[in-house]
């Protein structure tokens, strides 16, 4: 078992919030553009087999910029939700100073502090400018790596989370 503390002072802005709920969304989002598209080429698809339409092989004009037009709009919908989420949580969030041990991770702020063991949290995922935090499943906290002192700091990080996450964490190499 690893003695190791560290300690981060987080201060995180829109842009990282931004960042990691757009993380979060990706999947959801590709997915669901592919499936409207196919849905709807499929429906013109039918449609042009039963009209004596002639233009684009069977499919009208009106109808092609439908089916692209749809994926695009829920992706612009997307993006501006999370653009918007991510400057509502920035307004409200306070600096935290957050300490990873081998007990688990503790942070304190000027509104709140708090001591979780390792055991209580059900997921830690490393990208390449952020440890994201799960507490529960759909809930999640960034904690951007670039508030870390180093590289160092980061390794020991990810040590300290292999020991106590085990199988529950997904960490860069």
């Amino acid at each position: 078992m690893s003695s190791a503390e560290i300690t981060v002072r987080i201060d995180a802005n829109a842009v990282d919030y931004r960042r990691v709920l757009w993380w979060y969304q990706r999947t959801r989002t590709v997915i669901t553009a592919v499936l409207t598209f196919v849905v709807l080429l499929g429906i013109g698809l039918y449609v042009s087999r039963v009209t004596n339409s002639s233009d684009y092989g069977g499919l009208r004009l009106e109808f092609v910029v439908a089916i692209l037009s749809i994926p695009l709009i829920a992706f612009g919908a997307l993006f501006l939700g999370v653009w918007r989420q991510a400057k509502k949580i920035a307004e409200i969030s306070v600096p935290a100073l957050i300490t990873f041990s081998s007990s688990g991770i503790s942070s304190v702020s000027e509104s709140s502090e708090t001591d979780v063991q390792w055991k209580r949290f059900n997921k830690i995922v490393e990208t390449e400018q952020d440890f994201i935090v799960f507490p529960q499943e759909n809930v999640f906290y960034p904690v951007p790596k670039h508030f870390f002192e180093d590289s160092l700091q980061i390794d020991s990080l990810k040590t300290l989370i292999r020991e106590h996450m085990g199988e529950r964490s997904r960490l860069k190499i």
